[in-house]
């Protein structure tokens, strides 16, 4: 999951303040370029007749940076 993703979950849970989520990130070690890979990889395994450019783009709309989907992308399509 991106942290987009995940922090516009917690959020919505009304669990957790702004501030709260704000400091988890800040104290988590989260790689979040790993974390673009995982999705895809998953992506592309689901449907691997994406083109990269699909990819990245699955990839933004999981709320991944383009650098982030753009490193991804790359290391799948070993580019």
């Amino acid at each position: 999951y991106s942290k987009k993703c995940i922090e516009s979950e917690l959020l919505e849970s009304e669990l957790f303040t702004e501030s709260e989520v704000k400091y988890a990130f800040e104290h988590a070690n989260i790689d979040w370029n790993e974390q673009a890979l995982l999705a895809a990889e998953n992506e592309y395994f689901c449907d691997d007749s994406l083109s990269k450019e699909q990819l990245i783009n699955n990839l933004e709309e999981m709320g991944f940076t383009k650098e982030q989907s753009e490193k991804a992308a790359n290391r799948i399509f070993n580019s």
